[in-house]
């Protein structure tokens, strides 16, 4: 299973990503730009104002074959967890925004260079901050910490998210880093604990089902995401019996979404 952290500068990502790894110390952690010789070119164009937008692409497109190739894959075969901060979506937010007047709609021009090769994520968090938040916490050292160049990553992240509504979970990025962790694990493993019963065909489907319908709600209201209250027992004065009866009846389901990351495949 590939589980990505995504954002705007400052949004928090690697203090989830660290988070995680305490939470699943035998998942395989890993990140872009990476630690390679393709990354380290990354890390320079990032600090050369000058840098082509298109050769900047590039850079970053290598480095990310490289890491499919060398550390993504071969866990992903092994039936390992990968939690990554950042994959392919930061390239095609940011590249799409860096590389506006370059070419005809930047953010298709990217993925269309990427859907040859790349492997889609499994689940997505988005780390959702504005970006005058985002450019104040990471501090504005480089070109890509504006605040209006964050804009309109943020408004290409919007289309990535309304693209894949399914994959992508929206969570609020304002609240401290450790609350954020937490919200993380747990979807994590709601996501994680989706498994087949051979007592019970048809339930794996189901359950699918069932997880993804509740991931579109989320994406649809991150309001939601802040606070999960339990429901309230309606008052009966003045309403119809049948109100009540009908909550005491849900009150009664079994939850079935409370389980363990035993298996990631």
């Amino acid at each position: 299973m590939l589980v990505t952290l995504e954002g705007l500068d400052g949004s928090g990502k690697t203090t989830v990503w660290n988070a995680l790894g305490d939470a699943y110390p035998e998942a395989v952690r890993t990140r872009e730009p990476t630690d390679s010789w393709y990354g380290e070119a990354v890390y320079r164009s990032i600090d050369e104002d000058a840098a082509d937008p298109l050769a900047e692409l590039f850079l970053y497109t290598a480095d990310h074959a490289d890491h499919l190739s060398r550390v993504v894959r071969p866990a992903l075969d092994e039936g390992k967890l990968v939690i990554s901060d950042r994959y392919s979506d930061s390239r095609y937010a940011y590249q799409g925004a860096t590389l506006a007047g370059e070419v005809d709609d930047p953010m298709a021009y990217v993925q269309s260079i990427h859907e040859p090769f790349t492997r889609t994520p499994d689940l997505t968090f988005y780390l959702d901050l504005d970006p005058e938040t985002a450019a104040e916490r990471s501090g504005k050292t480089n070109k890509f910490e504006q605040a209006t160049y964050l804009e309109r990553v943020s408004e290409n992240y919007e289309r990535l998210i309304a693209a894949e509504p399914d994959r992508f979970v929206r969570v609020d990025a304002t609240q401290s880093p450790e609350r954020e962790a937490d919200h993380h694990a747990e979807d994590d493993r709601r996501r994680a604990e989706i498994w087949t019963d051979p007592q019970h065909p048809g339930e794996d489907e189901r359950r699918h089902e069932e997880y993804d319908r509740d991931q579109r709600q989320r994406v649809e209201h991150p309001a939601e995401l802040r606070v999960e209250p339990k429901a309230e027992k309606p008052r009966q004065h003045g309403r119809k019996k049948r109100v009540a009866d009908q909550y005491a009846t849900e009150q009664r389901k079994p939850d079935n979404r409370e389980h363990t990351l035993s298996t990631w495949r």
